[in-house]
């Protein structure tokens, strides 16, 4: 999963999580608040006017092991950009530093990109933005899943020693500084969503626990509460939707209770105060989700990394039909161990950013990801370019300047200390008849 900017933002059948009443008056209320060097792919839609879109790399920055980026702006415009790297590949406890840096428009749609600032960080696994909801004050709140804080699996279950996994950074002048850090095991990935009236909710994907712990944020006190978990087995990721004013949690596992990458993601869907799960997506060693809500309509990826046999698996785009309570598979994409996907809006136009890792299986990280545009009258996304990348673990999407900029988190080859460099491009798109957008 992805956040989608700053001040934009994002087990088995019958099991249940018990909340507390406040879940049952807000369902009732929910709102959703919503060098360089050029690659090009023409798009093949037929009832849409054809395009050709074009990645110029604008940025080379050298990253360590990026498991993705995330990105927000200042009150004063500026532009920040962070990594969260999950090993520098020389510390023996999964050590390393997740870099922020201020990211300024350059002469002719390039980028500068300046370190500003290293976070500690152990096995980290995203960066999360939170900002305050629409309309009301407050700080924002950087958040930083540290995977391997307190060891590993077993080690992070039996500890007697406070460990907080999940730590949680407030601003202090142009810099920032741990505030306090949530209690989790394992965390992979969190989530939030503003729900009811102007209320903070979140997510963490708890991997060490088999659990999808759910937060509510206390504005007065400025700290988040739990308030209950789901179980799901070998849990990677979790997103938040509502549609139609019922609220959703999205899970995936990546690997079958009983081995095997034979996988699910259970879906559960709040009713009266508790959690119920009401589907099962097939999936193949699912990784990551993102969900998005575009012009009325509502859509899941799901990164399928690899079966038993080969990384080489289909992902799968899914649809909230109208009128319908679950997710119904919408397409199919070839994928080479996807490890995120990401939608973003640019120029009208819905988009999805494919990372593909590469095969492990056979220790290759070398592989393309890719850029979709969802096409109206086939209501299917069309591939429009792809780029080399090096173990990719994600997309990332940002304005500047008048351009539109999309960034590649390369993780690269760990345990070979190569491909330490992650990418942004500027992307432009070129349409039939001289419609241009974003351009030089």
């Amino acid at each position: 999963s992805s956040s989608h900017g700053l001040l934009r933002s994002s087990k088995q059948r019958g099991c249940m999580g018990r909340f507390s009443s406040p879940f049952a008056v807000m369902a009732l209320a929910l709102l959703l608040v919503a060098l360089s060097f050029t690659v090009s792919l023409a798009s093949e839609a037929s009832s849409s006017p054809k395009c050709e879109a074009t990645l110029t790399k604008v940025a080379d920055i050298p990253t360590e092991g990026n498991s993705g980026f995330e990105s927000w702006y200042e009150d004063s415009g500026d532009l920040r950009l962070i990594a969260a790297s999950l090993w520098d590949m020389v510390s023996p406890d999964m050590s390393s530093g997740s870099w922020i840096y201020n990211v300024t428009s350059a002469p002719k749609g390039g980028l500068n990109v300046v370190p500003l600032q290293r976070l500690a960080s152990k096995g980290a696994t995203q960066a999360h933005m939170i900002a305050p909801p629409m309309g009301m004050s407050g700080r924002s709140m950087l958040l930083i899943n540290n995977h391997m804080q307190c060891g590993g699996r077993e080690e992070a279950k039996k500890s007697m020693t406070p460990c907080g996994p999940t730590s949680i950074y407030v601003q202090n002048g142009p810099l920032w500084e741990e505030y306090k850090s949530i209690k989790t095991l394992g965390p992979l990935k969190a989530e939030h969503m503003v729900i009811g009236k102007g209320v903070l909710w979140m997510v963490v994907t708890e991997n060490f626990s088999d659990e999808v712990s759910i937060w509510n944020f206390n504005s007065e006190k400025y700290e988040w509460t739990k308030q209950g978990s789901l179980a799901v087995s070998g849990v990677s990721d979790a997103v938040l939707s509502i549609v139609d004013q019922s609220l959703f949690v999205t899970t995936c596992s990546k690997q079958h209770p009983n081995g095997g990458r034979s996988s699910s993601c259970p879906v559960f869907a709040l009713l009266e105060s508790a959690f119920h799960q009401i589907q099962n997506l097939p999936s193949t060693g699912a990784v990551d989700l993102d969900a998005f809500e575009f012009e009325g309509e509502h859509f899941l990826f799901v990164a399928n990394e690899r079966s038993d046999k080969d990384h080489r698996v289909d992902s799968h785009i899914h649809k909230f039909l109208k009128g319908a309570t679950m997710w119904t598979l919408n397409q199919t994409i070839p994928t080479e161990g996807a490890r995120a996907g990401h939608f973003f809006v640019k120029g009208g136009d819905l988009w999805l950013g494919i990372a593909n890792f590469g095969d492990m299986l056979k220790g290759k990280v070398e592989s393309e990801s890719n850029l979709w545009k969802y096409n109206k009258g086939t209501k299917q996304f069309d591939k429009m370019v792809e780029v080399d990348s090096f173990g990719a673990t994600g997309w990332h999407g940002f304005e500047l300047g008048g351009h539109y900029y999309v960034a590649l988190a390369n993780q690269g080859h760990l345990t070979a200390k190569k491909y330490q460099t992650s990418y942004v491009y500027r992307l432009d798109e070129k349409c039939e008849g001289g419609a241009g957008k974003g351009e030089l």
